[in-house]
């Protein structure tokens, strides 16, 4: 039976609605399009508004790819005009069910009710159902201080509305163009997801007096002003990440801006540490950038008597590489470097420690991945790793799993509800999974505000290859009177403790 589906539309529509007409068809639907008579909007401060989208997008290269307008998709597609929203009871009932993507002024929640007591109604809306279009409420959000957005696919269906996926996008300061076209490329996802079978959203649980910990607000922004700001702080700060240790016997990260600091020089940065204790000796594994090339490389420092030696390069590509995660495997080392820039997760086997390594092979090829983390579970192998979904989508948003009988598979399976987190609250890991009292810990990165801004704590509740749960417990944000302006990593391992945090240094 063929599988129609009816969409409304303006005549005039963004990148990001075409491109997802074009997903839902590849999805196996007949597309009906209707076309409604242009919106009567008066935004307010539109020019300024458009100036700034200009600014950023020539001085700072922001794209603005799902803004783009494009004509409507009407060749090879059955396209009807609407003159009224009240012709829309008298629609053909052969359809499936319904997707909206004009703005819910145009369609209020008696409309929507009332119409889905025919056919199932599907809409995609920021944080509550507000009264604007998506980009006018992330400029208001913007504005007030939101560092996330959470947006929800609703479907009303017999009258009733329910939630039937969520997403939660980060917000940049002073990058407010390249904010929404990040937000708009994931929504040009999240209908065909659903329609395509998937549901998230009973893998994330949040108990409410631990909500408003993740609800963190930064102070009102001006548009202009915001984007001055950062242009100025780009241009007089770097911003140089630095090694974090303490020695502790239960991993506690919490008392993370605590802990002594290691300083890189002034012309590179070292992130991502991963510690290792071998023949009595701690070690510490982290990616080494310098500034003059942008490109990072693996290296490693050796503590002695507290004392940091190195550091000392272990690996270096032609392409990026950091998160030197390092497993061990019936007594062989072995380590999962991010190699996004190969469009692979690596394999590297130890061949004498600590400074001899061989590429082993490509545990996964053609994927654009993140910070891998792998653990043995219930004798199942399990690959967490952060996808960039689309080129112009946030990379530290959608979390999914991959799972395998052994380490070296030639196939790790895709978990069928992947992503399994759309969240830019946890959705990228800030290490390894940690194993403490039968319990499965996930430490993850908030990256509201900036990328990377704090740690996270979740507990994994369920792992199957059918279904994942975990809980959020809770955040660690940085000690500002530290210096200390980010936080993202987080490992442990023989009462040895590191992570990183940023610190902003003049240039000049």
């Amino acid at each position: 039976m063929e599988k129609l589906i009816g969409i409304f539309i303006f005549k005039s529509l963004p990148r990001w609605q075409a491109d997802s007409i074009g997903e839902i068809e590849k999805k196996g639907f007949t597309v009906i399009l209707y076309i409604l008579p242009p919106p009567h909007k008066n935004i307010k401060n539109k020019k300024s508004q458009d100036l700034l989208f200009l600014l950023e997008h020539k001085i700072l290269k922001s794209p603005n790819t799902y803004l783009t307008p494009k004509p409507y998709p009407g060749t090879g597609r059955m396209c009807y005009h609407i003159k009224n929203l009240a012709d829309i009871f008298n629609l053909p009932q052969q359809l499936t069910h319904f997707a909206y993507f004009i703005s819910f002024a145009e369609l209020n929640e008696e409309i929507l009710s009332g119409f889905s007591k025919q056919l199932p109604v599907s809409i995609l809306q920021l944080n509550t159902l507000n009264t604007g279009g998506l980009v006018e409420n992330i400029v208001k959000d913007y504005k007030t201080g939101e560092t996330v957005i959470n947006i929800k696919l609703y479907q009303y269906a017999v009258g009733i509305k329910s939630v039937v996926y969520n997403t939660c996008n980060s917000i940049e300061a002073g990058l407010l163009l390249k904010t929404i076209n990040s937000i708009l490329a994931k929504c040009s996802l999240i209908i065909p997801r659903y329609l395509a079978g998937h549901s998230n959203v009973d893998n994330l649980e949040v108990k409410e007096q631990n909500y408003s910990r993740l609800s963190y607000k930064t102070k009102k922004r001006n548009l202009l002003g915001s984007f001055l700001y950062n242009l100025a702080d780009k241009i007089f700060y770097k911003r140089q990440w630095i090694l974090l240790y303490q020695f502790m016997k239960v991993p506690d990260f919490n008392s993370i801006n605590t802990y002594k600091t290691i300083l890189p020089p002034k012309g590179k940065f070292w992130a991502d540490p991963f510690p290792f204790f071998y023949k009595n000796e701690y070690f510490i594994f982290f990616e080494e950038l310098e500034y003059k090339n942008h490109k990072g490389y693996l290296s490693y420092l050796k503590l002695k008597n507290g004392v940091a030696e190195g550091p000392y390069k272990l690996i270096e590509e032609k392409y990026h590489l950091s998160f030197p995660n390092i497993i061990e495997v019936n007594e062989q080392l072995y380590m999962i470097p991010e190699s996004i820039a190969a469009s692979n997760i690596q394999l590297w086997k130890c061949i004498s420690f600590p400074g001899n390594w061989a590429f082993e092979k490509n545990l996964i090829e053609n994927i654009r991945a993140v910070d891998t983390i792998i653990e043995k579970i219930n004798d199942t192998w399990w690959l967490f790793c952060t996808v960039k979904s689309l080129p112009d989508a946030a990379g530290h948003e959608e979390l999914c799993i991959y799972y395998a009988d052994d380490l070296f598979s030639q196939e790790w399976r895709p978990h069928p509800k992947n992503p399994v987190l759309s969240d830019s609250r946890m959705g990228r890991n800030a290490g390894k999974i940690q194993k403490l009292d039968g319990k499965l810990y996930r430490y993850g990165q908030f990256s509201g505000d900036t990328y990377g801004k704090a740690l996270t704590k979740s507990e994994i509740l369920t792992i199957s290859e059918t279904e994942y749960r975990e809980e959020f417990i809770e955040i660690v944000f940085p000690d500002l009177s530290k210096g200390f302006y980010n936080l993202h990593t987080f490992n442990h391992t023989h009462e040895f403790a590191v992570g990183d945090a940023l610190r902003r240094i003049r240039r000049f």
